[in-house]
């Protein structure tokens, strides 16, 4: 698996890879372009990426990663919040 990071103001309205929400034109989110089997590009928000910073990284992050780990009513945000008391 090899793929690179950078951070990019998009140009057009994406999903974040993590949560599923989706982020205006000009946001600064996580590029993330690789291949495993294919080749793909990926982009997470700024809260996902520093939940997933703060999680141990075993062999990548599967979609969806943060939304499955969230209760009912909670945001990244709050999640992110509650990690950073915990650790």
């Amino acid at each position: 698996m090899v793929f690179k990071q950078t951070y990019v103001k998009t140009r057009n309205p994406h999903k974040c890879f993590s949560y599923y929400r989706l982020f205006d034109i000009g946001t600064t989110m996580r590029y993330t372009v690789g291949t495993y089997d294919v080749i793909y590009g990926t982009y997470s928000c700024t809260t996902c990426d520093k939940i997933m910073d703060l999680l141990p990284d075993d062999d990548g992050y599967p979609e969806g990663y943060v939304y499955e780990m969230l209760e009912l009513n909670q945001t990244p945000e709050i999640l992110l919040e509650k990690l950073n008391k915990i650790l």
